[in-house]
């Protein structure tokens, strides 16, 4: 989880969660669409020969459960598409976690890279 305030002069560089997810707290840009605050996981695909990232948006339901076995509360996650940026991706060392970096640009946050983990490269979004 992160939460930026102030003037960042220096990139900052956030770890996803254990279920691989990070939560933004402000509106922060990636590539030229704005993700809102709220909880989001990434995932790399190829679109006509380019890196594409993805950023889902983790939207939890709590729903009332009721079987023989139990009964009771349980929270279900879905996964929503929030945006699709294309990225120059580099070879890099296999990531040990998924990170983003994060700069801010006229006092606006901006993702600028991310890795996956036990992904062999860099993906780099493009400035605006």
């Amino acid at each position: 989880m992160w939460a930026m305030s102030g003037r960042a002069e220096q990139p900052a560089t956030i770890q996803a969660d254990e279920q691989g997810q990070f939560t933004i707290t402000l509106p922060t840009k990636a590539g030229d669409s704005t993700l809102e605050p709220g909880a989001y996981a990434v995932q790399h695909h190829t679109s006509k020969g380019k890196d594409v990232i993805r950023f889902m948006l983790a939207k939890t339901e709590r729903e009332l459960q009721l079987t023989r076995a139990y009964t009771g509360w349980v929270n279900k996650t879905e996964l929503v598409k929030a945006a699709e940026v294309m990225v120059d991706a580099r070879p890099a060392a296999k990531a040990p976690a998924t990170t983003m970096t994060i700069i801010h640009d006229n006092g606006i946050p901006r993702v600028t890279q991310i890795t996956i983990k036990g992904k062999s490269a860099v993906y780099d979004l493009p400035p605006k």
